[in-house]
């Protein structure tokens, strides 16, 4: 008996000193990911970084290392908690508490609270691109320093969806002192709490970013956007390289860790390259944009310029290969939850007879049409370039005008001077985020059934009565459409074989990113 008692000591010691040289090596392993500089190339720089009211790819890009708000989407499009700890809904859905997590810092070293949290959250609900379904919260109010309480007129089962949508207008959470009363994209200091803090911004050249030491992640496992964000860089620069072969070049020769995008051509050729590592994602979705004050105030005009299309040949025109499209309208991919095939007898119709018909009866007579696209994302300039020869064999009178993206995007704000805007969206992940595409958006479409429908989308919170509005709502866009809808687009990041930790997500995720 005393020799197995012995034994048996011998093994529970042996034991604890495997699982602690274990756990010894995979903390001196952790701490080896720390350090260094990791540099990304994107072809065009940001307008703004006021996440609560911009929404182009490259501003989501580089607040989301800088901005965190009370929730969060995971890999599953599930919403997760990530400054609120915790929230409560009333019985009769009208009121909504939030419990911030405690100790927060900002990057200017304030402790976050509850002040801040109402200010953030008054200004997202009047500047978001939101804004026009958030009218139902009546009150914002702060219960004590760590608690918030939304109080509503009516209900808002997609307020949890809307505060994490990941495509620009979330709720996001700023110092009251940088946010409080300040319009729409005209906020000037980017003091957040997330991993990363903004030190440097050079305009059209680069942004630098830097480690914030402060920050506590989540003890949480990642996924998505949501759980733990650990800051192994001392610094992310991101440099705005609009030319595709110098972003390559710099990728092949190591002066640059990431870059995106990359051109489907050179996608075989960088396969045989064991010095970078491809990802493949879905990107966008490609929609070319009536503007509704223009000559496309006129209905008839836009059926015929959608029932024209081939699609297939504007998405081969961009993405080059069958792989890297799906032909579809929806706004949602065909494995989607929200996909309802309502759209599908609207789209590629390529009826050039019909839409002449159409034409005649919506008394077109020559005048002039503008496009405007940018060169600074190929899928813009490649689409708008099949639209305009499609359309012009048919009888549109068509004048394309190409602009840098920070311009672009300024100039399809204004009423006048374009009728059609080569856009794309990222990958959506609740009805509820395409509101503003259906009510006054940009292209400043709308329509009675399209205001009614995508109220009981944001009001209600059964899946079934929020999907079935839906399936209407899309219904009702291939009638009257808001935009040409060209179909989906898989894209390819390159980065350096020793970048570790990146995700092949839509939207690049740098925390937990490393350099081997």
């Amino acid at each position: 008996m005393i020799t197995v008692k012995k034994g048996y000591n011998i093994f529970l010691v042996s034991i604890v000193i495997l699982c602690l040289s274990i756990g010894f090596a995979a903390e001196a392993q952790e701490q080896d990911r720390f350090g260094g500089t990791l540099i990304f190339g994107i072809s065009a720089g940001p307008t703004n970084l006021d996440l609560h009211s911009v929404t182009d790819a490259s501003s989501r890009q580089i607040s989301r290392n800088i901005w965190e708000g009370f929730a969060v989407l995971d890999a599953n499009d599930e919403v997760q908690p990530e400054l609120a700890k915790k929230w409560e809904i009333s019985e009769d859905g009208l009121t909504w508490t939030f419990y911030l997590r405690e100790g927060v810092l900002f990057h200017n070293g304030k402790e976050m609270t509850s002040e801040d949290a109402v200010a953030s959250a008054i200004r997202w609900a009047e500047v978001s691109r939101f804004s026009v379904i958030l009218g139902s919260i009546n009150s914002i109010n702060a219960i004590d320093k760590y608690t918030v309480e939304f109080k509503l007129d009516e209900k808002l089962g997609a307020l949890l969806a809307l505060m994490a949508a990941r495509n620009g207008g979330e709720m996001l959470i700023m110092p009251k002192e940088v946010c409080e009363g300040v319009p729409r994209g005209k906020i000037t200091e980017y003091i957040g709490t997330g991993p990363y803090k903004l030190v440097e911004w050079k305009l059209d050249q680069q942004i630098k970013l830097a480690k914030f030491k402060d920050y506590k992640p989540l003890d949480l496992e990642p996924s998505g956007y949501a759980g733990k964000k650990n800051a192994y860089f001392d610094e992310i620069i991101f440099k705005f390289i609009p030319e595709t072969s110098t972003l390559l070049a710099g990728l092949e020769t190591g002066e640059l860790d990431i870059i995106e995008p990359i051109l489907p051509m050179e996608v075989n050729r960088l396969r045989e390259n064991k010095e970078i590592v491809l990802q493949r994602y879905p990107k966008w979705h490609l929609q070319t944009i009536f503007n509704t004050k223009g000559i496309f105030q006129n209905q008839k005009l836009r059926q015929a310029a959608v029932m024209a299309l081939d699609m297939e040949q504007i998405m081969l025109s961009v993405g080059k290969k069958q792989e890297n499209i799906e032909l579809n309208q929806s706004h949602f991919r065909k494995n989607s939850i929200w996909y309802t095939g309502q759209l599908e007898k609207y789209y590629n119709q390529k009826n050039t007879e019909g839409a002449k018909k159409l034409m005649q009866e919506g008394g077109y007579n020559g005048e002039e049409i503008i496009i405007i696209a940018t060169k600074d994302y190929s899928w813009s300039f490649d689409s708008a370039i099949s639209i305009v020869d499609q359309l012009t064999k048919i009888g549109f009178n068509i004048k394309m005008e190409v602009f840098d993206w920070p311009t672009l995007v300024s100039r399809k704000n204004e009423f006048e001077g374009w009728d059609l805007f080569a856009a794309a969206s990222s990958p959506r992940t609740d009805p509820v985020e395409l509101t503003l595409s259906y009510v006054g958006g940009t292209g400043f479409y709308t329509s009675p059934v399209a205001v009614e429908l995508m109220q009981i989308i944001a009001q209600e919170s059964s899946f079934e009565e929020r999907y079935n509005a839906w399936a209407k709502m899309e219904d009702h866009a291939g009638q009257n459409p808001p935009s040409i809808v060209s179909g989906h687009l898989f894209e390819f990041r390159g980065l350096r074989s020793n970048i570790k930790g990146v995700p092949e997500f839509s939207i690049t995720i740098l925390w937990n990113a490393y350099k081997e």
